[in-house]
């Protein structure tokens, strides 16, 4: 069953009269963004005005902007060939920056890899090169992960 023009326009009109009904009716409408009943408005810290909180854009973070999966690459470099030791309850940073300074004059692209464990991070890791991985094993048990001992105000 086709409908006309005309029908569409008159559908059109009685949903609008219908809404303008309900709307000076003061029924409250179904969806609402206000706050609720007997709360006043609230916007988070990051909106208000002269705020100096950011939000970062995430939404292309990942590999090809999260797209396609990770390339199964070879690692070039481990970091516990630079003194770097998994769960052993000291500070990493100063390892792991060798090994990631150590790969500045090498050609292509460099995987540094970090083994299962816990490695402990104390200072802010310098990268200054383009093609360049650092391979974790994964997360969850078995996993790589870097423990920030430092708040990022006190680094």
């Amino acid at each position: 069953m086709r409908i006309g023009k005309a029908a569409t326009g008159v559908i059109t009109v009685v949903g609008l009269l219908i809404w303008l009904v309900i709307y000076r009716s003061g029924l409250p409408p179904m969806i609402s963004a206000g706050p609720p009943i007997g709360e006043s408005p609230w916007d988070p810290e990051i909106l208000q005005p002269g705020s100096d909180l950011f939000l970062p854009d995430f939404s292309f973070a990942g590999f090809r902007w999260g797209e396609q999966d990770l390339p199964a690459l070879q690692a070039t470099a481990d970091v516990t060939h630079f003194g770097a030791i998994p769960d052993d309850k000291t500070d990493d940073t100063e390892a792991i920056q060798r090994a990631i300074d150590s790969a500045i004059g090498d050609s292509g692209t460099v995987v540094l890899r970090l083994p299962p464990g816990r490695f402990l991070i104390s200072d802010i890791l310098f990268i200054e090169r383009g093609h360049f991985v650092l391979q974790g094993s994964g997360g969850g048990e078995g996993g790589t992960v870097l423990v920030a001992n430092k708040s990022l105000t006190d680094i």
